[in-house]
């Protein structure tokens, strides 16, 4: 269900931009005084956790890689009957769009929402639930959503210039092997030679 959760914090601040719902209501203190805390915990423990080896922006992009892959695979619980495997394409060519879609949606939203935000706050479009523009909640929002844009462009960009570069098998190589089955009928085994 992680992929789930990810798509949330995805859209959380893209709505309020867009519609001025924010998600929590609370004062800018309130807000601050839980945010923060809550940040810098999960960075420390996220280096303690991963003793020096692992890195929270290649941790942030990797869930931007997986988040919509999870989605897809939750739908597998409630398919009736047996699912079939899918086999990724062989040879060489680039990665197809579909594989990369659902971050590039991510990211031109998120970056089409900020400008929208000031525009519509600017010509009274939407009625932001703050005192204007310049308060904490345009703030976080805006900086959470181009968070987000980075990632996913990230991702798209990575996706563009991958490319997929052998056209054959992985080791080209001729050894003769000898298969035979030994033993009776009831106690047989395969041997390889």
């Amino acid at each position: 269900l992680d992929g789930y959760l990810k798509l949330v914090f995805y859209a959380a601040p893209v709505i309020f931009l867009l519609t001025g719902a924010l998600p929590v209501r609370t004062t800018d203190m309130e807000l601050f005084a839980r945010l923060i805390p809550y940040l810098a915990l999960t960075i420390l423990s996220f280096e303690l956790l991963s003793r020096g080896t692992g890195w929270i922006l290649i941790s942030e992009r990797y869930n931007m890689t997986k988040f919509f892959t999870y989605m897809v695979a939750v739908t597998g619980f409630f398919a009736k009957g047996r699912l079939k495997f899918n086999v990724t394409p062989k040879g060489a060519g680039e990665v197809p769009f579909r594989t990369y879609a659902p971050q590039l949606v991510v990211g031109l939203v998120s970056v089409l929402s900020i400008p929208w935000a000031l525009i519509a706050a600017r010509m009274g479009w939407v009625r932001y639930p703050t005192n204007g523009w310049i308060s904490a909640a345009f703030f976080v929002n805006a900086f959470w959503a181009a968070w987000n844009a980075y990632f996913a462009a990230n991702v798209v960009a990575h996706s563009v210039r991958s490319r997929t570069l052998r056209d054959d098998h992985r080791f080209a190589d001729h050894m003769p092997i000898a298969v035979g089955v030994v033993g009776d009928a009831r106690h047989s085994r395969l041997v390889y030679g």
